[in-house]
């Protein structure tokens, strides 16, 4: 079991937003690093587990000179990646996100009151709001904006109320005592080089938020990433399939060659994030939809981009955007191809097991098809489209015991 851990963690480590950040920098949000020396992991550790014993209504202790030298050298981050001179910003540690300390301290409740007065909820029944196209992605809408944090202070103390940030910190350690009793492996690798990520704050709807499944450098499977909630855009025939063929035209001609030589199997989150229109970009576009049998309008994205392509739907124009990298095993949520071993076939090659012969036969007919139909230079890239799922029903009087939580919120922010 502890050699497991050991080798666990040695793949896990290899996904740290620095070790893949600078390859693919052109296609995810600016990022500036903070080194956290070995030394203050300790500190970190100390402050979090004082905190497990403190509620919410509690004020936070003070910083010791150890977390106050941190959170000055996330400030000076913040400024780094903000060209404007504002000091907000998303901040993570390598591992995971601190998406857990959204619901802790008031932050939630603050941004969900403001969502819901913006949008007028108050208005709706509670029968209409308890729905998964309603409530329920607003909430998660909520959760994500609440990590928007404002200064240095504030990205600490994001850092500092995660119980996910505790736990990875925690078993670093104990993984890194392990591998210096085994001799086998560095004991310093876990530990040396960990940075925080600081990122620019830049908005987008849970809705264009989704995860991809790689293997062998095969995009085999995209899933929207709030798996439980009901997206309109998504049900919409053609706009689903104009979003999954940007996304993996994307992949395949900009992305999955600058990570080949590190990454062959992964699981990448991509977000669809609005633009502004520029006047000279639709007059070329107009132009191109006047040609009638363009790429660009058929796929949905016209070569008109600083980097890429944009994809216009509902007269809102989109980038695409990679979030992060995660290991391609069970330790990743498989979204809507959950259980991963269940479903571990058809994220590995794109096919599932259960598939009659006949079923693959079609199936390889139809890619054959599709290969036939793609421009000369996608079919250098030996592009097929992945499986996409999505939830296709809404669902109303949502009681069960997973989403008794987000009724709660919305009903204390409707109060």
């Amino acid at each position: 079991m502890d050699a497991k851990a050991v080798r666990d963690w040695v793949y896990w480590n290899k996904f740290q937003v620095h070790l893949w950040f600078n390859q693919i920098k052109d296609w995810t949000f600016p990022t500036v690093f903070v080194r956290v020396p070995p030394e203050c992991i300790d500190s970190l550790i100390d402050y979090m587990e004082k905190l497990l014993y403190l509620s919410d209504d509690e004020p936070l202790p003070a910083f010791n000179k150890t977390l106050l030298c941190l959170q000055h050298q996330i400030e000076g981050a913040l400024q780094e990646v903000n060209s404007n001179g504002a000091l907000d910003g998303f901040v993570k540690m390598g591992d995971r996100s601190p998406k857990d300390a959204a619901t802790e301290r008031g932050r939630i409740q603050t941004v969900l009151s403001r969502l819901v007065e913006k949008l007028d909820l108050s208005k709706k029944s509670e029968q209409e709001w308890k729905r998964n196209d309603v409530g329920l992605p607003l909430v998660y809408q909520a959760m994500k904006d609440a990590m928007h944090v404002k200064d240095g202070k504030d990205a600490l103390q994001l850092l500092l109320t995660s119980f996910r940030t505790l736990e990875d910190l925690q078993e670093r350690k104990r993984v890194s005592f392990l591998m210096s009793k085994s001799g086998g492996q560095d004991p310093w690798l876990l530990l040396q080089d960990y940075r925080i990520a600081v990122r620019q704050w830049v908005h987008f709807d849970v809705s264009l938020e989704f995860r991809g499944f790689v293997s062998n450098e095969k995009l085999t499977a995209l899933s929207q990433y709030y798996y439980d909630c009901y997206f309109q855009v998504l049900t919409d025939k053609s706009s689903r399939k104009r979003i999954v063929q940007f996304i993996s035209h994307i992949f395949y001609t900009s992305i999955v060659n600058l990570l080949a030589d590190t990454y062959t199997a992964y699981v990448i989150d991509f977000a669809l994030v609005p633009i502004k229109r520029q006047e000279g970009q639709v007059q070329e576009q107009e132009h191109e939809q006047g040609q009638g049998q363009g790429q660009g309008q058929e796929q949905g994205y016209e070569h008109t981009h600083r980097h890429g392509q944009i994809l216009e739907l509902e007269n809102t124009w989109y980038e695409l955007k990679v979030i992060e990298l995660n290991p391609f095993d069970d330790s990743t949520d498989a979204a809507l191809y959950s259980p991963w071993a269940l479903h571990k076939s058809l994220l590995e090659t794109g096919i599932a097991q259960q598939q009659t012969q006949q079923t693959q036969q079609t199936q390889q007919t139809q890619q054959i098809q599709q290969t036939q139909q793609m421009s000369q230079h996608q079919h250098q890239h030996q592009q097929l489209l992945p499986s996409f799922r999505y939830v296709k029903q809404v669902k109303k009087g949502m009681h069960s015991h997973q989403h008794r939580w987000w009724c709660l919120l919305l009903s204390q922010a409707l109060s």
